[in-house]
């Protein structure tokens, strides 16, 4: 791509800042910070220049990102190899067990197996087990009698996300577990009669009407006792609408969100309007967002449900999850923050630059070149976004070929450490070609570093 913003037409040569970067980052005090300035600097700079690379990993306090040159795997890289050979075996292991399994021929043993193959008791960690293919799961629920396990398998079958389920595959679940429920007994029942009770089963069954009434019924039932069922209704609502904005029911999806009670604060991100805004539309088709904005404007809904008004940020957001660029910036005008503008015109460009409209996207590396977001207000926080946005702001730049402006903001940090790094970032995405496809690019975060060190 070749965006050529005013003052690039001689862009200066990146030779020697790979030097600047490693030598600032070296002038740090000792310490944490400087580790990780350290750390990031080599990682940008690993395709690009190895020899500093090593240079800047050679002078950390650990070695532990100086053993990564090392040729052939580090011992840690062999441990995590190790791991994930040893997880395949045991994968592999369980899928003979299952599949020699016969119908009802499942004992008590069999049981306990199976529900270590499926990780059924794991406690709850920062990575969910992954969910079984949806073959494996009814086989293994086959194969048991009327019990805690099987209902529990037929409910996992109807997971979002099951790998490898055919269409129909979670009505066939629903329908087994419906079957089984008088053979079974106490909470085990109690518990897969609630599984059933829920919007999502309703949806699985074609009764999309009903998930909509049962929303009704749980706001309506919070009114009136001033208690919060659980599920919480605002919740509940939020996730039936993604399900029909995914299914493209844009008619169901506005009627659910006129149930949402109006929201005092529409600055904050809660369980109401901008809970939808912020949290169901980013997974979202960008042209059923438009058309999902666009009936929320012209229906008054919004107007209703936000009636101090929404706030510009949340606005911006909801815009550009739209595609709607022009809408996003004026939204994010309207705030008067500098970040938040910021914010915005950066996605706006990366979104330019890579559906290929030179121009638009030259336009506004020009505008936040000459204006990009400072250094020296707000609170500390607000620092380190500002430090952020730069970041990726001279990134784009290197991208379209602008080095003069890049090295000047970076050269602009306070610092040495985000100067290190900005400097790095340069270097780094010059030399994309050099790193690969697997490579993802420099890393635009300087993590607990704070804006002027």
């Amino acid at each position: 791509m070749a965006l050529l913003p005013s003052g690039c037409g001689n862009a200066a040569p990146v030779d020697g800042l790979a030097v600047r970067a490693v030598a600032a980052a070296k002038s740090m005090p000792a310490g944490r910070e400087r580790d990780v300035t350290l750390r990031e600097v080599s990682r940008n700079l690993r395709h690009a220049d190895r020899d500093q690379a090593i240079e800047a990993a050679s002078a950390m306090s650990e070695d532990y990102e100086l053993r990564t040159f090392s040729p052939g795997p580090d011992k840690l890289t062999r441990q995590i190899v190790a791991q994930q050979d040893e997880q395949q075996s045991e994968d592999r292991a369980c899928e003979r067990f299952v599949e020699r399994l016969s119908p009802g021929g499942a004992s008590a043993a069999d049981d306990r197996r199976i529900r270590d193959c499926f990780s059924m008791d794991a406690p709850p960690g920062i990575v969910p087990p992954p969910i079984p293919p949806f073959r494996l799961i009814l086989l293994a629920a086959d194969a048991l009698p009327a019990g805690p396990t099987k209902a529990s398998l037929l409910y996992m079958a109807t997971w979002d996300r099951v790998p490898d389920r055919p269409a129909g595959g979670a009505a066939e679940a629903v329908r087994r577990l419906r079957a089984l429920i008088p053979l079974l007994s106490g909470e085990t029942r109690r518990e897969a009669m609630t599984w059933l009770d829920t919007t999502s089963v309703d949806l699985i069954e074609g009764r999309p009407d009903d998930a909509v009434e049962r929303i009704r019924r749980s706001f309506a039932r919070r009114q009136a006792t001033g208690d919060t069922p659980s599920p919480e209704p605002g919740q509940q609502a939020q996730g039936l609408i993604a399900d029909f904005l995914q299914a493209r029911d844009l008619d169901r999806a506005l009627t659910v969100t006129n149930l949402l009670p109006p929201s005092d604060d529409c600055a904050a991100v809660d369980d109401g309007p901008t809970g939808v805004l912020e949290w169901v539309l980013p997974s979202q088709d960008s042209t059923v967002v438009a058309a999902y904005m666009t009936r929320l404007t012209r229906s008054g809904t919004l107007a209703r449900l936000c009636p101090k008004g929404l706030s510009s940020e949340i606005a911006a957001e909801a815009w550009l999850n739209a595609g709607n660029d022009d809408k996003a910036l004026e939204a994010a005008s309207r705030s008067g923050d500098p970040l938040v503008l910021g914010k915005t015109r950066l996605a706006v460009i990366q979104r330019r630059m890579t559906t290929g409209d030179a121009s638009g996207a030259g336009s506004l590396l020009r505008m936040m070149a000459d204006a990009p977001p400072p250094l020296d207000r707000g609170d500390p926080f607000e620092r380190v976004r500002a430090a952020r946005q730069r970041i990726q702001l001279i990134h784009l730049l290197t991208k379209a070929g602008n080095i003069e402006d890049a090295e000047r903001l970076a050269s602009a940090y306070a610092g040495p450490g985000w100067r290190a790094f900005a400097w790095s970032v340069i270097v780094g995405t010059k030399g994309r070609d050099r790193a690969g496809p697997k490579w993802a690019g420099p890393s635009l975060d300087l993590q607990d570093v704070p804006a002027d060190h």
